[in-house]
């Protein structure tokens, strides 16, 4: 059973469960059964972005051609087929798809599991199926503080000649801000609301930081003051210079003020970041290293950035935490021989190099295909799987980070 609140990328961590699946065994049968069509139809398109193939078996199309699952000339060029809950109650139904040796059967609903037990043990019993439940509800010992783990290691599985597979195991670990902090960021999401028309691509600087570290965003929110600054003085002084400042001339008066005020709220978000005295993502981080992971040069974690001046201010920051810590570089110029305990890895250098531990941990979250990439560049020990661990904010201003992890395992928790 795969447990997370709601929004917190379950879908997506069954995606790459099931491509690790066919990309290992491309002649596996996956069946995904979600509880609405129109649920179905999103997993459908979020797997084609992922190079998995899909058919969609509805239970009106079943009964007029059968064939196609029995003898499946679309399940052959399929590897992961789509059903709803509605049609998995019809018999009819479910005694086609029996007709399939399925590799592993995923229902997303597990109110329909629970309602309709009978009905699933007999199916997956029967046919000896692999069986995989979602669940939004949070069992008690997830209210901890170390939430949980979705152990795709449980989910073993083999084929004839073959020998069973081992999935990466991956962990969650929540952290809540400070009030300071959450001021900061009610302020980040204001400017994020005020910051439209010309101030788009500049705001937008400051809301993407707002992932990584507040030294992150402090550096973003310097950066987008600078820029906005001269726009500005533009529209409150007139152009000075060769500037084109047309753009800015067709704000209407609305528009005008909520530029300055933007430009106000960004001199302030600095103030702000300045005077903050914690940043609870790093403290998460260094607790989940000394207290949960204990990299040793025996037995390095990666710690993955999805920014490169983030990468230096964790070397920095992490010298107390492990007996050494250096960068992937510091690894490639060493010809992979140089050791440190914790290695730090920003995306942009990760892709195309496999990674000389088992164990990572997310300290922002970049998108799905990056986390993805990221997993699978640690390796398997001898009969150990790989670890992956993430550190999301549940504070009560978070920003949604549906497109990070939805888009991995659909968003956690505000």
């Amino acid at each position: 059973m795969l447990s997370a609140p709601t929004g917190s990328g379950k879908t997506a961590a069954v995606l790459s469960l099931l491509l690790q699946i066919v990309q290992d065994e491309p002649a596996a049968n996956c069946l995904y059964i979600a509880p609405l069509k129109m649920l179905g139809d999103q997993f459908e398109a979020r797997a084609i972005d992922r190079q998995l193939k899909t058919v969609s078996l509805q239970k009106r199309r079943l009964r007029s051609h059968p064939s196609e699952v029995a003898a499946p000339s679309e399940m052959r060029a399929a590897s992961v087929a789509v059903a709803t809950s509605a049609d998995f109650r019809d018999p009819w139904v479910r005694a086609t798809l029996a007709n399939v040796v399925w590799d592993i059967i995923v229902f997303d609903d597990e109110q329909f599991v629970a309602s309709h037990a009978d009905i699933v043990l007999e199916f997956t019993l029967t046919h000896s199926l692999r069986t995989l439940v979602i669940t939004r509800a949070l069992p008690p010992e997830f209210e901890s503080s170390d939430w949980g783990v979705i152990d795709w290691s449980g989910v073993l599985y083999s084929y004839p000649g073959t020998r069973s597979k081992i999935f990466p195991r991956l962990h969650v670990v929540p952290f809540g801000r400070s009030e300071q902090e959450e001021e900061v960021f009610d302020l980040v999401r204001a400017i994020d609301d005020l910051g439209r028309g010309v101030l788009d691509e500049i705001v937008s600087q400051i809301d993407s930081a707002a992932y990584s570290s507040l030294y992150a965003l402090q550096a973003a929110s310097l950066h987008a003051l600078h820029e906005a600054m001269p726009i500005r003085n533009a529209l409150l002084h007139g152009s000075v210079g060769p500037r084109d400042d047309r753009q800015i001339e067709r704000q209407d008066a609305g528009d005008r003020a909520r530029l300055v005020a933007a430009v106000a709220m960004m001199e302030r978000l600095v103030d702000l970041i300045e005077a903050t005295e914690s940043d609870a993502r790093l403290e998460a981080l260094v607790t989940a290293l000394s207290r949960d992971l204990r990299a040793s040069v025996d037995d390095p974690v990666v710690v993955f950035t999805s920014r490169t001046q983030t990468r230096d201010l964790l070397i920095a920051e992490l010298e107390s935490v492990a007996p050494s810590v250096g960068s992937i570089s510091d690894q490639r110029f060493a010809g992979g021989d140089q050791s440190d305990a914790l290695i730090i890895v920003d995306d942009s250098s990760v892709k195309g190099f496999e990674l000389p531990s088992r164990r990572g941990i997310a300290f922002d979250l970049p998108s799905v295909e990056n986390s993805l990439v990221r997993m699978s560049r640690l390796r398997s020990g001898e009969g150990a799987p790989a670890e992956y661990w993430l550190l999301l904010d549940v504070s009560r201003s978070s920003h949604s980070q549906t497109d990070s992890v939805d888009a991995l395992i659909q968003r956690f928790r505000e």
